[in-house]
Parts: C-alpha cells; structure tokens; sequence
C-alpha cells in the first residue's frame, strides 16, 4: 500500500454491519478494510474475524455511489475530489470518471484487502488467516499484523509483524489483468454458440459507437467486459458488464446506478426510458423495479444464457444505450 496514493476514514458507517476502525482507499480504487483489537481471549479474536468478514460482505455488496455517500456521511470530505487531488499530485492522472469506475469494480468482485490488527498473533488467529486466504480465491487478501510493545526504562518501542503475506503475494501472482483476446477467448471456450455471437455483437456495437472510450476486461479469476460511452452531457458510463463463469452461469449485469449516479450522469427520465426498455427481456422485470424503487442504485446481473435467447434481445440492449447516451439530459 502506497501512503501517498491513499486516503482515510476511521469508522467508516457501513450499513448494516457498524464501522470498521479504518477503511483505506488508493488512487487505483482499491481498498482496505482494518479491525484493531487488543489481546484478551479467544472469543474477541473470533469475533473480530466475523466481524471484518462482515465489513467485506457488506463492501461487495456496496456500489461506488452508495460508498461515496457513506464516506460523505462519516468524514464530511468528498472522496472523489480527495483522490483525484491525491492522484494529480502522485502523476496518476486525475479523472474522477475513470476511479469511480475501478472502485465500482473493486466492490462488485470483492477484490478487498482485509487487516487484522491485534497485539498479539495466536497460532489459531493465523490459521484462520491462512485458511481464508487459500479459501477466498484471488480476489479477498487477509493479512494479520502484530505490534508487540516493548519497554525498557524509558526507552518504548512497537514491533510490528505481519503474518498472511505469503498468501497475499501467491494470490497477486494468480490475479489476471485481463484484455481483449483473453476475454473473447474464453467466452468462446465457455460460452454457447449463440452467446458467444451475442456477445461479441454487443461489443461491436460498443466499438462501433461515436460515443466509445474504451473497454475494460476485468481483474481477477475471471476476465469481464465493461464498454465505456460518453453521454452527450459529457460524463462517462459503463452501462452493462458481462462477466464470464467457471460453468454456464455466465451474467450480464445491468449498471443502472452508474448510469444514473444520483442523476450527475443521466437523468431521472434517461434512466427510466432506458430500464423500460429493457424490462420486457427475460429476468429484467423483477430487477428493473427494483432498482427504480431504490433510485437506480442497484446493478442487478441476469443469467446471460436465457437472456440472450430472446432473439431481440441485442437490438433492445443496444437501441436502449443509443438512447440514453444521445438524450442522457432530456
């Protein structure tokens, strides 16, 4: 972790599972989750295990809109503006478009670091580390740190270790920074014939769109797509993602609140012609009610399979993006 490129709350409200004594975030739009507890019995060393697990779930269950709000509650300072401020001064660029986007896709994969630290390390605190971390795949990291005090007279001194780190690197080495030729040639591999050719018709129309700034292809176990578009208003959206599977469950998820993002991307009214015109396909109904009933905050995923087997379901998809990316203000 990087000082410099970073930022931070202390007891970041989360909804639902209370505040993690600090939350990390980083120019690239990772974060890092911290519980602190001191040495007493076993119970409390459980119990802040739970409760970071907790942290995580609800983080992943979280948009970028719902976690700048939280932010916004809890530090009175505007990520968006602390980070871009943070990464024009380090030289990464300062687009706020461009980190909205990675932290959106850092919460929807669960791509988080979690840090126990405690004054003390037990042998069962660190096999549970060890098992989370072989557990979770490439995605979570779980790193415990100790900080041993140690006083001599007058003289005070904070050993720290840390003990998961192993892992950590062996699930970095595992994780893939996907592109273009990978994804295609997985979704080919995995997918059926005609959602192999749906897929890859949606992403003609992205490229193929005045309005396209480029594709994202996922980080982690497995590549995704992301297509970028400019709205009329100027703004950037990544309306849709198709991330693919280990088995037939591949989905495409529909990202209304990046679309929407409190209606400084597109407007209330974009947004609901958009969601009507998706809600006669297949497993869109249900979800698109939802989301209008939460103010678009929600990126609800759709089984790709029985989706793309109504035949127009591309032409909706694409006919619905031309649409909100033209007339994002009307």
């Amino acid at each position: 972790m990087d000082g410099a490129r970073a930022v931070v709350a202390a007891e970041l409200s989360i909804a639902g599972t209370g505040y993690p004594d600090l939350v990390v975030v980083q120019t690239d739009g990772s974060v890092t989750v911290v519980e602190c507890k001191l040495h007493t019995n076993s119970e409390i060393r459980r119990h802040v295990v739970g409760q970071i697990l907790a942290s995580a779930s609800a983080l992943s269950e979280s948009s970028a809109t719902q976690f700048v709000t939280a932010w916004r509650a809890t530090t009175r300072t505007d990520l968006v503006a602390a980070i871009t401020t943070r990464a024009a001064q380090v030289g990464d660029g300062d687009d706020p478009a461009a980190f909205l986007d990675s932290l959106n896709a850092t919460l929807a994969e669960g791509r988080l670091r979690l840090v126990i630290a405690v004054d003390q390390v037990t042998v069962e605190l660190r096999r549970i580390v060890e098992l989370l971390n072989r557990a979770s795949g490439s995605d979570l990291d779980v790193v415990c740190m100790e900080f041993e005090y140690v006083a001599d007279g007058d003289v005070e001194i904070v050993i720290p270790r840390t003990y998961g780190i192993a892992a950590v690197e062996r699930n970095a080495a595992r994780r893939a920074q996907h592109n273009e030729a990978g994804f295609r040639a997985v979704a080919q591999e995995r997918c059926s014939g005609a959602l192999a050719d749906a897929v890859d018709r949606l992403l003609s129309h992205a490229r193929e769109h005045p309005a396209f700034r480029g594709c994202t292809w996922g980080v982690g176990a497995q590549p995704s797509a992301s297509p970028s578009f400019a709205l009329a208003n100027g703004t950037v959206v990544q309306p849709w993602t198709f991330y693919l599977a280990t088995d037939d469950r591949h989905g495409l998820a529909v990202n209304f609140d990046w679309i929407h993002y409190h209606g400084q991307k597109a407007t209330e009214a974009a947004t609901a012609r958009f969601a009507a015109a998706l809600r006669p396909l297949p497993g869109l109904a249900a979800e698109v009610d939802e989301a209008a009933a939460n103010g678009w905050r929600r990126r609800p995923t759709i089984l790709a399979e029985p989706l793309f087997r109504a035949p127009d379901a591309v032409a909706v998809i694409s006919s619905a993006i031309d649409d909100v990316v033209a007339h994002a203000s009307g």
